[in-house]
């Protein structure tokens, strides 16, 4: 038996076996701090949201800090400086336009060695998938992104980091840790 959920604007599959769960990202960005240079790939769905034209958006020096929130700089800065060797998560809020409020994003990110590459999901999605994750009781089930574009990315080995990665922050309960 197969069944499709709709949640909102979320869409959840799930079947006998697997259970997918589809989950819309919003950008892909790389880093490179010695370039000073931010790539941004705009999903499908944002670029036309957004009006994009480009698939593509390259951003370097101080631009950079016009387009991501001055906390979130120091988080750039500080990731690059201090590499990790598992791919993280962090909050990240940006925006394509200084018109534009900021998009108030999870990133779920991998260091190399000039920088770091992130698959930014908007956090409204996490915060309605999350509670459906934890119900669903399979340990088959597996994310499955909904915008198949970031597949055509160079940076395609590290997917399947970033969508382990996820299901391990989908997993986390939100307990409160006594000191």
């Amino acid at each position: 038996m197969y069944k499709i959920v709709y949640f909102g604007r979320l869409l959840l599959k799930g079947g006998d076996k697997m259970q997918p769960f589809i989950v819309p990202w919003s950008f892909f960005m790389m880093f490179d701090y010695d370039k000073n240079q931010l790539v941004v790939y705009p999903s499908e769905e944002y670029k036309r949201k957004l009006e994009l034209q480009d698939d593509k958006y390259i951003i370097e020096g101080d631009d950079i800090k016009e387009l991501i929130h001055k906390y979130d700089y120091r988080k750039l800065i500080y990731f690059s400086q201090n590499p990790l060797v598992q791919p993280f998560d962090t909050v990240l809020r940006m925006r394509l336009s200084v018109e534009t409020s900021y998009l108030r994003t999870q990133a779920i990110c991998h260091s190399h060695v000039k920088g770091f590459n992130c698959l930014l999901v908007e956090d409204k999605y996490l915060h309605k998938l999350k509670p459906l994750w934890q119900l669903e009781s399979s340990d088959a089930k597996h994310i499955s992104l909904l915008d198949q574009s970031i597949y055509q990315i160079d940076q395609v080995g590290e997917i399947d980091l970033f969508k382990l990665h996820l299901s391990k922050v989908l997993s986390k309960t939100n307990e409160l840790i006594n000191t």
